[in-house]
């Protein structure tokens, strides 16, 4: 089994693909939530459905789309005019301020769609992950692999 292999049926799983059902994981989870429930934040330091919703997109388009496949984001401009909002980092720094600014100004139903768009891209066929980068990556992975195991037998 190659990485792709191995990474392909395990990124199908929650969205749907492998169930034989159009609808993915996301689709079923927020089924009868309405905008409003999806902005609403828990607690102050807690992250709306909103913003995982973009997150997880977010993160899926920089670490598989541009890292492992062609090197190429699905967020552009006309995404960040859909969405109404022009982030291009993941989120992983943002004050509180900046969560309820998104969770309140994110287009709900454009980051469905761009969570979709983001899965698709990554699961694109096997001639476009982008195995000058992968490569190199794998044999270093696997190195570090097989000295840790030495270390550890030692």
């Amino acid at each position: 089994m190659n990485a792709l292999e191995f990474f392909l049926p395990q990124h199908a799983r929650p969205h749907g693909v492998d169930l034989g059902d159009p609808r993915s994981l996301w689709d079923h989870m927020l089924e009868g939530l309405s905008d409003e429930q999806i902005r609403l934040r828990p607690s102050v330091g807690l992250n709306s459905i909103a913003w995982i919703i973009w997150h997880t997109a977010r993160v899926e388009d920089v670490a598989v789309n541009l890292v492992v496949t062609v090197g190429c984001q699905v967020f552009d401009d006309s995404w960040a005019t859909r969405l109404g909002v022009d982030r291009r980092d993941i989120g992983v720094s943002m004050s509180d301020a900046d969560v309820a600014e998104l969770s309140s100004r994110l287009d709900v139903a454009a980051a469905r769609s761009r969570r979709a768009a983001c899965s698709a891209a990554a699961s694109g066929p096997e001639g476009s992950v982008n195995w000058a980068f992968m490569r190199p990556m794998l044999r270093r992975m696997r190195r570090a692999a097989t000295s840790s195991e030495a270390a550890v037998q030692a």
